[in-house]
């Protein structure tokens, strides 16, 4: 499915495994009062907590994630 966003959000994480969750539902109940249409992306890469395993929980929660 080809899903066109009014806004993509871009967080950059890495060894953020305290703090990525929070951050993502702080995102979510500030934009979806807003009704657009977004997705936010999640860039991790490397690092050595569960920052990986905790955005991909995330994201198959949420499908524009």
């Amino acid at each position: 499915m080809n899903v066109e966003y009014d806004l993509s959000i871009i967080l950059i994480a890495y060894n953020e495994e305290k703090f990525l969750e929070n951050c993502v539902n702080t995102i979510i109940n500030t934009v979806n009062p807003l009704h657009i249409n977004y997705e936010i992306i999640i860039v991790e890469n490397g690092s050595t907590d569960r920052t990986f395993q905790i955005a991909r929980q995330i994201s198959e929660k949420f499908s524009n994630i």
